[in-house]
């Protein structure tokens, strides 16, 4: 805590004494196919339906693999992973054209679902969840600005909160 920051974004809590941390955005990671595939056309998928199938990944290291990766091994599933990419944009458009299927935040694919391009596939049985916190050391001087950046964000994050 070197105090260079202000603010920090995360999705993967940690606990330091000392930080204040401040829930921001949830948010839900689907399942995307190709519009022309199977799964495309059904009611949902649970988990174990990505078995055989291959899948286009987050790079290594990446927070949304590791939760994606821990809820599929959870349920005695292993990925058939056949690309690692480091941006959404390259994987919905790898999904887009066939080469596999991929889960990723709900947000950055509704372009695209409204296009037709890709097809978002419910999981039947769960959501896939990942959230994000908004972090700063208790005794980080927070200058006017800053406390009226939180002060938005803390309105704005009641609603995916809620």
């Amino acid at each position: 805590m070197a105090f260079k920051s202000d603010l920090g974004f995360v999705g993967e809590l940690h606990s330091y004494e000392g930080l204040v941390i401040i829930p921001f955005l949830e948010e839900e990671l689907v399942l995307i196919v190709p519009s022309n595939h199977s799964f495309a056309h059904g009611k949902g998928v649970s988990l174990r339906d990505l078995a055989g199938q291959p899948f286009i990944a987050r790079e290594v290291g990446s927070a949304t693999r590791e939760l994606v990766e821990e809820k599929v091994e959870k349920k005695g599933v292993s990925l058939k992973v056949v690309m690692d990419l480091a941006n959404n944009e390259a994987i919905k458009k790898a999904v887009e054209n066939g080469l596999g299927l991929s889960i990723i935040s709900k947000y950055v694919v509704q372009k695209e679902v409204g296009q037709g391009l890709v097809k978002i596939v419910p999981f039947m049985r769960e959501k896939m969840m990942r959230r994000f916190f908004i972090i700063y050391h208790e005794d980080k001087y927070l200058s006017s600005t800053i406390r009226a950046f939180l002060n938005v964000a803390s309105k704005l994050s009641f609603h995916f909160w809620r």
